[in-house]
């Protein structure tokens, strides 16, 4: 009788330590998950507010170059209270899918070309029709006047907004056949964006645009999808398209722009100061970008001539000849916002 007590007692006591134990380092563990947690919530997410930028362009390309500018002037400006990550090369996807993310929150900035405008404001296309534009100071007249305003407004409406602009350069061609006139262009698969303005205009003149991602470019020419592709020497350089063909040609036909967007919401979300710190590098380090496109623009020419590609200066009359009666049925069905006389207005 005495042994089964003792066996009792002691068989009471062990429980009472297990059970004292455990209940301890569930206290232990939910005391220090919670310290943590609200620790890291407060102090390491509250206080910096995160901006991704996606991008299509190569990192070498001078917009790219003027947005890494725009996050050293942010988070110089910030003191760190911004914290800007650029994901240059398509990373993110194709610039519609990016724009597509943008304009529904879901990514807070893009460097991006005319991509944004036809997606959410197609009527204010023919900025960037082939052959409509004259020259830099007749994109920078429209861009800076009425139209451009209202261009802006539109896309706000989207949530897509246009923070700043640069002057990226003069689209050109590069082909596997020498292109000397207007009629060279005909039956020839061009490389071209998901651009439904040029495309038009391209089928107007001859060619049989071929759309094809960016990133996707130089597979597409290695592999004859298509026999030719138009950008600026910059984009024909990075993607080192005198590999893949032989003839350059100055065909002159688009006076591009780019520009820094924002979604609206976002911008509009944060503290005066912080909107004032992003409005003004964005407009400072896209100015860089300008200044960079123009000093290395013969640069990338250069590069495509000296690893073997023919320059090729053609007869540009007869792509303005060519193109003129299309781009005149656009301002009738596609531009209304303004006309043919309008836009040409600002050339003058």
């Amino acid at each position: 009788m005495k042994k089964r007590l003792l066996f009792m007692v002691m068989l009471i006591f062990v429980i009472s330590i297990i059970f004292t134990g455990c209940s301890g380092e569930e206290t232990g563990s939910s005391e220090e998950t919670g310290s943590s947690e609200e620790t890291g919530s407060s102090e390491e997410t509250g206080s910096v507010t995160k901006i991704d930028i996606a991008t299509i362009y190569d990192g070498k390309a001078p917009p790219t170059l003027g947005t890494a500018k725009f996050k050293e002037l942010v988070e110089e400006k910030s003191n760190g209270l911004i914290e800007v990550n650029i994901f240059a090369s398509g990373a993110l996807g194709s610039e519609k899918d990016t724009f597509n993310q943008l304009a529904g929150d879901e990514l807070q900035m893009i460097l991006g070309g005319i991509q944004g405008v036809d997606q959410f404001a197609s009527e204010y296309m023919f900025i960037t029709a082939p052959y409509l534009i004259k020259d830099w100071d007749h994109i920078r007249s429209i861009l800076e006047g009425d139209l451009g305003k209202e261009m802006i407004s539109a896309l706000d409406k989207e949530n897509v907004h246009m923070l700043a602009t640069n002057y990226r350069g003069i689209r050109n061609t590069s082909a596997n056949k020498p292109i000397r006139t207007a009629e060279d262009m005909k039956g020839l698969k061009l490389r071209l964006p998901e651009v439904e303005s040029w495309v038009a205009s391209w089928k107007d003149i001859g060619a049989m645009p071929t759309p094809v991602a960016l990133p996707e470019l130089y597979g597409a020419l290695q592999t004859n999808v298509v026999d030719a592709s138009e950008g600026p020497y910059e984009q024909m350089a990075t993607f080192k398209l005198y590999e893949v063909q032989d003839y350059v040609i100055e065909t002159n036909h688009v006076y591009e722009p780019c520009w820094l967007y924002i979604s609206k919401t976002f911008l509009d979300s944060l503290p005066e100061e912080q909107r004032n710190i992003i409005i003004s590098s964005a407009n400072e380090a896209m100015l860089y970008a300008d200044e960079l496109a123009e000093e290395m623009a013969s640069g990338f020419l250069k590069e495509m001539t000296d690893n073997g590609s023919e320059f090729i200066k053609p007869d540009l009359e007869t792509f303005f000849e060519t193109a003129e009666p299309g781009l005149k049925k656009m301002f009738e069905t596609s531009w209304t916002v303004t006309t043919y006389e309008e836009v040409m207005d600002y050339s003058k």
